[in-house]
């Protein structure tokens, strides 16, 4: 259901533009401009009649926040009774082979006003109805369905009716959360990816730095070696020698320290 609209324009024209307009263009086989959205046929009512949900999703896709909820269509009538024609309540509102409905809310005229000053001219007329699920399509949304249907003066079987799609806001709302506490999870799972992925290149950091130490020290006793200075080679063989002995007397003093303490409050 696209439109060519310019920006900041949106389509929402009142019952009387809907039935002096579009609805007796339909009628009488004059072509609506391209401009405007498209009103395709759809059966509502009678055993071809469909859901509500697949005449909307019928349209496709739209770009336009005002289209999600609203959209508009033709279809004709059908009378209960061929003879009295579709008139007053002689029409049939069941849905398909089930036991789904339209159930008739309220219906008035549709009049506008006299040019000359006299009495309001009638147009038409329009009736209020809301879908009554009775068949127990999967609904998890809690959608609510509602239509207005206008029906010319000029033909009482062709009618235009505005379809609206009502969600409930705690269902919005759950929808919300539920997207939210999503993009939290993806966010927690990817920090903790990335810690890893750090500490894993902290790690590998290490040990190339070990094995450079190791790689730097032999190459130093190599020279040693090569260039015959054997005592300044056992000299420092015993003084780190000397150095590791220390740092782990040091280490137990510490310890025998801390068990001092432990015991004796020292």
């Amino acid at each position: 259901m696209s439109m060519n609209l310019m920006p900041g324009f949106q389509f929402d024209p009142t019952d009387e533009e809907l039935i002096n307009f579009f609805l007796w263009r339909k009628i009488h086989g004059v072509p609506t401009p391209a401009v405007y959205p498209r009103m395709p046929d759809a059966n509502v009512y009678g055993k071809k009649g469909d859901h509500p949900s697949q005449i909307f999703d019928s349209f496709g896709e739209s770009d336009r926040e005002e289209e999600d909820t609203v959209r508009y269509f033709f279809t004709r009538l059908v009378p209960v009774s061929k003879k009295k024609g579709c008139n007053g309540k002689n029409v049939v509102r069941s849905v398909g082979s089930g036991d789904d409905f339209w159930r008739n809310e309220r219906s008035e005229s549709v009049k506008v006003k006299n040019k000359d000053g006299g009495q309001d001219i009638k147009i038409g007329s329009r009736t209020y109805l809301k879908f009554i699920d009775q068949t127990g399509v999967a609904n998890p949304d809690r959608v609510e369905w509602s239509m207005r249907e206008l029906m010319s003066t000029d033909d009482n079987a062709l009618v235009l009716c505005r379809i609206e799609k009502k969600i409930p806001k705690s269902t919005t709302k759950k929808r919300k959360q539920a997207i939210s506490s999503t993009t939290n999870s993806t966010s927690i799972v990817d920090n903790n990816v990335d810690e890893d992925l750090l500490q894993e290149n902290k790690r590998q950091c290490l040990v190339h730095l070990q094995l450079q130490q190791s790689t730097d020290q032999e190459q130093q006793t190599k020279e040693m070696i090569d260039n015959d200075n054997s005592d300044l080679w056992l000299k420092q063989m015993i003084d780190d020698y000397l150095q590791k002995k220390f740092t782990n007397i040091s280490k137990q003093s510490r310890k025998r320290k801390k068990y001092c303490y432990f015991f004796f409050g020292g």
